[in-house]
């Protein structure tokens, strides 16, 4: 149900200049751009994921809310500002809702309701009646 609330979203790759201040991004690092940065963002990082705080003429400066190094390990920031030089981006991905994702999230979400419902409903996730615990008496005598 959480799901439903947030919605689903993807990442779209969209020119440097495109994205409005304020998206929510993720950016791919060019392997000159990870070394470059390494102080800043640490060791290996390839993405980094935040905020657009705002656009200079060569550069993004983000507020950064997590980063990903090469061996796929992420590490969480709390929104510190960072500037990327703008050569130091490979790719840009901008997050966007995505309207088809929350739709099949929500009718998955809703048949589970149904098929659980109509289980119960219709007897198939009852009880079994509990049996007698004290022995029966053996007709034949045996």
């Amino acid at each position: 149900m959480v799901l439903l609330l947030g919605g689903c979203f993807s990442y779209s790759s969209v020119g440097l200049d495109a994205v409005p201040q304020g998206a929510r991004v993720s950016a791919d690092l060019t392997t000159r751009g990870a070394a470059d940065n390494e102080l800043r963002l640490g060791n290996d990082v390839m993405l980094v994921e935040g905020t657009l705080a705002r656009r200079t003429a060569d550069s993004l400066v983000l507020n950064v809310a997590r980063t990903r190094n090469r061996s796929g390990s992420w590490v969480s920031w709390s929104g510190e500002e960072v500037s990327l030089a703008e050569s130091a981006v490979a790719t840009l991905r901008e997050r966007k809702f995505s309207i088809v994702r929350t739709a099949i999230a929500t009718a998955g979400v809703a048949a589970v309701i149904v098929v659980s419902l109509t289980t119960e409903l219709l007897g198939g996730g009852g009880e079994e009646e509990p049996t007698d615990p004290r022995p029966r008496p053996n007709p034949g005598g045996q």
